[in-house]
């Protein structure tokens, strides 16, 4: 039954990844939502770019993964631990994605907040945030259930990603030099800094 309940929760993952994606670009190429799209610009893009591959690729790996875990004979709770995993690493992905985008729609309000097309797109970061939230705590309950132990290690690395909250909240706002190649680079790989996974341990 259990393992009924993580091979739901993986497609569920895989699924949501792959919603992720289309929001990603929807909201980039939608006429009118791009028109209020506050996270269409570097750091907040980047973090965008980087989010929909690692979520993509890891609830891709955990999606294979559970349906080959049936024939495996050997080790099979260590195959679920590499499947939880992969999908919690999916799901903070999209996560920390959401949360920069939160950032940028509460930095730049008044782009956005007079507007239906606006009002819509954070309908849909906020609802969007929420299910990844709902989610993450179904694939803890289903560790804690199965008693795998995947904990979550706080190093520096955590304190990285919430530095780079911090960062992206009072970014300064593209002056005339935010056309130059460095200034690019820089802002590109300020995202990509945002999005260090977290570390897990077998116990």
């Amino acid at each position: 039954m259990l393992l009924k309940n993580i091979k739901f929760n993986t497609l569920f993952v895989f699924f949501l990844s792959v919603v992720f994606i289309w929001l990603f670009f929807f909201c980039k190429h939608d006429p009118r939502l791009s028109e209020v799209n506050v996270f269409n610009v570097d750091p907040y893009d980047a973090v965008g770019s980087i989010a929909v591959q690692i979520s993509f690729v890891a609830a891709f790996f955990s999606t294979l993964r559970i349906f080959a875990v049936t024939n495996i004979e050997i080790q099979p709770s260590y195959h679920l631990i590499m499947i939880l995993r992969g999908n919690l690493v999916s799901l903070l992905s999209i996560l920390v994605n959401m949360i920069s985008d939160i950032i940028a729609l509460v930095r730049f309000r008044k782009i956005w907040i007079n507007s239906s097309s606006g009002i819509f797109l954070s309908a849909m970061v906020i609802s969007f945030m929420l299910i990844t939230v709902i989610l993450i705590l179904w694939t803890l309950k289903l560790d804690f259930a199965k008693n795998l132990k995947i904990r979550y290690n706080i190093s520096l690395k955590n304190l990285w990603s919430l530095a780079g909250f911090i960062i992206i909240a009072f970014y300064p706002v593209p002056g005339p030099f935010k056309k130059s190649i460095l200034w690019a680079i820089f802002t590109a790989y300020l995202g990509m800094a945002n999005k260090e996974q977290p570390a897990y341990s077998n116990g």
